[in-house]
């Protein structure tokens, strides 16, 4: 019995859906940092967030052609089912974390504008400098 041949489409389905994966994961754990380290940099129409989110996107939409590429790989009659099930998988489980994150984030009334640092807790409460006892009631001794 001859060997049936790998399927170049699962190939690539795997290839694409793992690498890009990997990249929305990276940057959304980068620009969430990057969030949280300096919160009014941030925000919401900001060029860095809209670039994020158009970035975001075209991952996504490289992943769904990875899936698409997956499930054809699965119809290929003359080549093994190896590559393109685990490359179906895998979109498949990115793109719907990548849809699902996208839901939670259209869904959130968390607006970034609310991160300048006016609305932070002040940070002069964390000096700790000669007007210390003046903004602390210290009990006498």
């Amino acid at each position: 019995m001859e060997k049936k041949p790998h399927s170049g489409l699962g190939i690539a389905s795997l290839i694409l859906s793992t690498s890009f994966g990997i990249q929305m994961i990276v940057s959304s754990l980068l620009i969430f940092l990057v969030a949280h380290s300096a919160p009014c940099s941030f925000a919401q129409d900001s060029p860095e967030s809209i670039g994020f989110f158009v970035y975001l996107f075209m991952c996504g939409s490289i992943v769904f052609i990875a899936l698409s590429l997956g499930v054809a790989g699965l119809f290929q009659s003359d080549r093994r089912k190896l590559f393109p099930v685990f490359g179906t998988l895998f979109s498949l489980l990115i793109f719907a974390s990548f849809m699902a994150f996208f839901a939670i984030v259209s869904m959130s009334d968390y607006e970034f504008d609310d991160l300048s640092p006016n609305h932070i807790a002040p940070f002069e409460y964390f000096d700790l400098g000669p007007s210390y006892n003046d903004r602390v009631k210290v009990a006498p001794t």
